[in-house]
């Protein structure tokens, strides 16, 4: 059963939950995203977030994943590596919050965005600077991920960044 509730921040809520490996599935069905990224024991996957792009998944060593768009992000983590054990997840959207509450943020995918050919799925392979090679669901001209921070305050009155989300791929800082 899908354990759910909710992550109270200064001024909004975010709904979260505890799910299985195979309850997990049925939430994400729940959802329509545009892109997914997922970090695995072994890999790191990413692409659109259809179900056939989804099928790469090997659940079992799922350690992460994150399906977002410009409307919202659903993150899963694993609270333990191994067989039988749960992931928490959470939704965050800014629907019911104001401006003040995020900052949209710009950041470069790699400083040598060199692309290399078409992977899977529709995916560009990147090869960065540091070597290795990845594949992203992109456009050539896109060497920036939207990043959309949630902004909370302590006792003190200082702001901090109590959450990040994906929010999607961008050519340029809008």
């Amino acid at each position: 059963m899908v354990e759910r509730g909710r992550l109270i921040m200064n001024k909004g809520e975010f709904e979260k939950g505890l799910c299985s490996e195979q309850e997990l599935w049925e939430e994400i069905k729940k959802h329509d995203y545009t892109y997914y990224v997922a970090y695995q024991t072994d890999s790191f996957l990413s692409g659109s977030a259809q179900v056939e792009s989804l099928s790469r998944i090997d659940w079992s060593k799922l350690l992460e994943i994150r399906l977002f768009s410009e409307k919202g992000e659903f993150l899963a983590r694993r609270t333990m590596i191994g067989a039988g054990h749960k992931f928490q997840w959470r939704i965050a959207t800014e629907e019911k919050l104001t401006e003040d509450d995020f900052i949209v943020r710009y950041q470069t995918i790699d400083i040598d965005s060199n692309f290399t050919s078409q992977g899977s799925y529709g995916n560009l392979s990147l090869l960065t600077t540091g070597g290795g090679c990845y594949e992203l669901p992109i456009k050539e001209n896109m060497k920036l991920i939207k990043v959309i921070s949630y902004i909370a305050y302590g006792d003190d009155g200082m702001a901090y960044i109590y959450d990040d989300r994906m929010a999607g791929f961008a050519e340029e800082v809008k």
